[in-house]
């Protein structure tokens, strides 16, 4: 610990850096897995989750970007048999990420404005969740969710605009 301390210090100095705790997310025979939630601000201003994929890293990475070989998978069968949980145990977990998603979306919005999240999480062999990252400059979803996610995800920008604009939630259509 005391080499690591001395190593940091002396070729880390001049800038600033944050070192993250290692998690065992190996959960898939040689495969590390995470999630990706995505959150968009919706027509009231609020951020909402539209949708979650699971990411299995290709055979000894320790990454499980699709760009670099990653996969989507089926979230609940992934869960289910990577924690031999029941559905019902799924779902409660997937809540309690959605809800973290949605607190760190709302810290965020202290910095800045922004209007769709991908938040990536990963679980370790004991159930713990972790905050990996949220992206918010080009966070990929277009080949990995479902069409209807992906349509409410590509119309964020203008929901949002009209909730910015003061534009009233539904608009009824004149009709003389």
């Amino acid at each position: 610990e005391k080499e690591l301390l001395n190593y940091v210090e002396k070729n880390f100095r001049k800038n600033r850096y944050i070192i993250q705790e290692g998690i065992d997310s190996e959960l898939v025979k040689g495969r590390i897995i995470d999630f990706r939630i995505f959150l968009v601000k919706n027509q009231t201003g609020q951020w909402e989750d539209v949708g979650i994929i699971a990411r299995k890293g290709s055979k000894g990475s320790i990454v499980t970007n699709l760009s670099n070989g990653g996969r989507v998978d089926n979230v609940i069968k992934l869960m289910s048999a990577s924690f031999k949980i029941s559905e019902e145990q799924v779902l409660s977990t997937l809540e309690e990420m959605s809800i973290i998603s949605i607190k760190a979306a709302r810290v965020i919005d202290k910095y800045e404005n922004l209007f769709r999240l991908g938040v990536d999480i990963a679980i370790d062999c004991q159930q713990h969740i972790y905050l990996l990252e949220l992206n918010h400059r080009s966070p990929a979803y277009k080949n990995s969710f479902p069409k209807v996610a992906v349509t409410k995800i590509n119309n964020s920008r203008l929901d949002y605009a009209k909730f910015l604009a003061g534009f009233p939630i539904s608009i009824k259509k004149y009709s003389p």
